[in-house]
């Protein structure tokens, strides 16, 4: 009989060991359920931000092609602005030369005039 009552306390026990271990392996595989959705959570939101950085960089390397190019045509119409404001110093200086020599024909001009009109009335 208390061979009995022993083996009926032992299996009361085991039967309790058993109960918990099973709730732990339920706890556990819970556990394990959650982290995995957190890794797939995870994944996808570094798998995000890899293709977000991806488009970033893409369009930095586009924003850096569109100011080679503006510089590009900026320098361009710089040289055009420069040559234009040359040629036209040039023109100025052109005509000052021209109007100069223009006053000096004319005074010529009139000198001449001033003799030939001396040289009728001497004569």
């Amino acid at each position: 009989k208390s061979q009995c009552r022993t083996l009926g306390i032992e299996l009361g026990a085991a039967r309790r060991r058993a109960d918990t271990l099973l709730q732990e392996q339920k706890n556990t595989e819970a556990r394990i359920t959650q982290l995995d959705l957190e890794n797939v959570s995870a994944e996808q939101n570094l798998k995000a931000q890899k293709n977000q950085e991806h488009d970033k960089m893409l369009q930095n390397d586009v924003m850096r092609l569109e100011l080679k190019r503006l510089r590009d045509a900026l320098a361009i119409l710089a040289d055009k602005v420069y040559t234009l404001e040359n040629r036209k110093q040039q023109l100025e200086l052109s005509i000052l030369e021209r109007k100069k020599q223009i006053h000096v024909h004319r005074d010529v001009q009139a000198a001449q005039l001033r003799f030939t009109e001396e040289e009728r009335h001497k004569a």
